[in-house]
C-alpha cells in the first residue's frame, strides 16, 4: 500500500506536469522558465529541480504521460470493437490521436517532438518511440486476429503484413497531421479512414462493405 509521503510525492509530480502543460501552450516551451512553472505551482525552484532537473526533462516526462495515456485509450478501446473492421481500427487511431488537439498545439507539440528527437542518444532515456510503436502494433494484430476470429477476414491472410501496412499509413497521417495538412479533426480522420480502407479491401470475406470509402490519392 502506498504511504501518505509517496502520495504526495506523485501530487507533487502531477501538479509540476499540469502547470507546465499549462504554461508551455500558453507561452511555448522556449518562453516558459523553470521559475514560472514553480511558482505557478506553489513551490521553489530547487523542489521543482529534485523532479525535473531540466526544462527538457520536464517535456520528456510530460510526453512519457501523454504516451501511456494514450496507449490505455486504445487498449480499453479495443476490448469492445464494433462490427465493421474499419470503424475498430481507426477507433483505435482516433483514441490514440486527438488530432483537433495536436493541431491546436502544432506550434507546442513541434517543440516537444524537437526535444524528444533531441534526446533519442541518451541510452538511459525511457521514452522510447520504438517500444510505443511496438505497443500500437500489438493492439493492431489483436484487433486483426478478432476480426479474423469473426469470419471478417479471408482464411490465410497474413495479420502482419495488414498490420505492417496500416501501421505505416497511420504514421504518415499523423505526421502529415502534425505538419498542418488537415485543418480538422474529422479531415484528419477521413484521410487515415480512406487509407486503412484501401489496405484492408483485399482482406476482407465482404470487401463491398467498403464501397463507400475512397482510396487515399
Amino acid at each position: 500500500m502506498t504511504g501518505k509521503r509517496e502520495r504526495n510525492k506523485q501530487q507533487k509530480y502531477f501538479d509540476f506536469l499540469t502547470v507546465a502543460s499549462r504554461l508551455f501552450e500558453e507561452k511555448g516551451v522556449e518562453n516558459t522558465t523553470m521559475l514560472e512553472i514553480a511558482a505557478k505551482s506553489a513551490s521553489v525552484t530547487q523542489t521543482l529541480n529534485r523532479y525535473f532537473p531540466t526544462k527538457n526533462a520536464l517535456v520528456l516526462a510530460l510526453l512519457k504521460e501523454d504516451d501511456r495515456v494514450s496507449i490505455k485509450r486504445m487498449e480499453l478501446k479495443a476490448k469492445k470493437l464494433p462490427d465493421d473492421p474499419i470503424e475498430g481500427i481507426i477507433d483505435l487511431f482516433r483514441a490514440y490521436v486527438d488530432y483537433a488537439d495536436i493541431i491546436n498545439k502544432i506550434t507546442v507539440w513541434r517543440e516537444y517532438e524537437s526535444i524528444r528527437v533531441s534526446q533519442y542518444g541518451n541510452i538511459n532515456d525511457d521514452i522510447n518511440a520504438d517500444n510505443l510503436r511496438s505497443d500500437i502494433v500489438g493492439i493492431i494484430q489483436n484487433v486483426l486476429n478478432q476480426f479474423a476470429k469473426d469470419g471478417l477476414l479471408i482464411a490465410g491472410c497474413s495479420i502482419n503484413e495488414i498490420t505492417n501496412a496500416i501501421h505505416a499509413f497511420a504514421l504518415l497521417n499523423y505526421h502529415k497531421t502534425l505538419r498542418g495538412n488537415f485543418s480538422s479533426d474529422d479531415e484528419a480522420v477521413a484521410s487515415l479512414r480512406s487509407s486503412v480502407a484501401f489496405i484492408i479491401r483485399p482482406y476482407l470475406v465482404n470487401p463491398t462493405a467498403l464501397d463507400g470509402l475512397n482510396p487515399p490519392a
